[in-house]
């Protein structure tokens, strides 16, 4: 009867020590998918991309795109199916910051629609940059590995790649 209870006890603690094993993998490889805290990112990092500008990597929006799924997956999907890169919304085209303020539903809003209109699901990383009261939320996303991402649409899927600083139709 010990024999039993140590053999389960054993049982128990390895699946307790692989499922911790499978949680730190699963957090490697999807950052945030189970803490909804967006992580700060480096302020020197957030100023280089602002400095270098827009390009085949880094693309600035304004907050308005939060509220148009569609253009904002066209850009996810065609950073994903270049050489992947940063989007930073919060900041205008001539580089200055457009004022936005903190709102965690900012997050949730870009991860959902990553999810939900880009195919297949992408899980851009996002952060934020805090700069006197005003924020900017850089979305990394990084390049395909296996297959090319689209944008779900009525009529079927379409593919974006980056040509320069803007966002071109593509074919599989």
């Amino acid at each position: 009867n010990l024999a039993v209870k140590d053999s389960a006890l054993w049982l128990h603690e390895n699946a307790i020590e692989r499922l911790r094993r499978q949680f730190e993998l699963i957090t490697k490889v999807c950052p945030g998918l189970f803490y909804n805290q967006m992580e700060k990112i480096d302020s020197k990092i957030v100023e280089e991309l602002i400095e270098t500008g827009e390009g085949q990597t880094i693309d600035f929006k304004e907050s308005p795109i939060l509220s148009d799924g569609f253009k904002l997956a066209r850009i996810l999907t065609s950073f994903a199916n270049t050489n992947g890169g940063f989007l930073l919304i919060g900041v205008r085209n001539d580089r200055a910051l457009e004022g936005l303020a903190k709102n965690e539903e900012y997050q949730t809003k870009i991860i959902s629609i990553a999810h939900d209109i880009c195919d297949p699901p992408l899980t851009p990383s996002v952060h934020l940059y805090e700069k006197g009261g005003i924020c900017v939320y850089v979305v990394k996303v990084s390049k395909f590995k296996v297959y090319p991402y689209s944008v779900k649409l009525k009529g079927g899927n379409s593919y974006f790649i980056r040509s320069g600083d803007t966002v071109r139709g593509a074919h599989p």
